[in-house]
């Protein structure tokens, strides 16, 4: 069972929350600045609570 700490929802089983594919974010090291952003570099399951919005899982 999962519970959310924003709202105090329950939830039993992972069908009952919101499910989205997102892109995954990456940082590259540079030798000469700051990191480097990627974006797109795979996609990444999250599971958020129907109801606030908070991420409650990413695979």
């Amino acid at each position: 069972m999962v519970r959310c700490i924003n709202c105090d929802r329950e939830y039993e089983h992972e069908h009952e929350l919101d499910h989205e594919a997102v892109d995954e974010v990456e940082l590259v090291e540079q030798d000469d600045g700051p990191p480097r952003m990627q974006i797109g570099t795979g996609q990444r399951d999250v599971w958020r609570c129907k109801g606030c919005g908070k991420v409650l899982g990413v695979r």
